[in-house]
């Protein structure tokens, strides 16, 4: 998923750092019977290179800065980012176990599995001589039951997705609404 284009550009150079993970280690725990996007194998490489890329990768080609890069020189600004949750778990919920013994019941439609996602980000702006900017914060909790006929797995993977792209959203729109604080030099 990916966001529109910025209704406005901060009319500044910004350097973005790479994340901290701060994520607490159950967000990369496997749901029984299910799957969790965090776990060990899902991601390739690590979460904190992932979501700085894909974070700098928005506000570069939506224009949500005149120009942001990693390690930039002589920037105006410099972006550090935190992640403090990042999961997505999907699988066979309450109801399923439950109902195991009289399992024919799942064909007539019941909810027997479950996606819950959350993700919450942090960014701090600072200016090259540490000055604090402004610090900004962005969160996202989805969550849906499913019948038998959806592949959880597969919706885990979506909702977490959108989960991201609107805590990133969030953040855009606080970033936007203190241009003035972010543009003064």
């Amino acid at each position: 998923l990916t966001l529109d284009l910025s209704p406005k550009t901060i009319k500044a150079r910004a350097s973005i750092s790479k994340f901290v993970d701060q994520t607490p280690s159950d967000d990369r725990d496997t749901k029984f019977g299910g799957v969790s996007v965090a776990e060990p194998g899902t991601i390739e490489g690590e979460l904190a290179t992932g979501v700085t890329n894909a974070v700098l990768s928005d506000f570069r080609d939506n224009r949500v800065f005149d120009m942001i890069e990693k390690n930039l020189d002589n920037a105006d600004l410099i972006i550090k980012g935190r992640i403090q949750r990042f999961s997505g778990k999907g699988g066979p919920n309450a109801l399923f176990w439950f109902t195991i013994p009289i399992d024919i019941i799942w064909y007539f439609g019941l909810p027997v599995q479950s996606v819950d996602a959350e993700v919450q980000l942090g960014l701090a702006v600072v200016r090259p001589d540490g000055t604090e900017v402004g610090v900004y914060t962005g969160r996202s909790q989805l969550s849906e039951s499913f019948s038998i006929y959806t592949y959880a797995h597969l919706a885990t993977t979506k909702y977490t997705n959108t989960a991201f792209a609107n805590a990133v959203g969030q953040i855009r729109q606080k970033l936007l609404a203190d241009e003035s604080k972010l543009t003064k030099r």
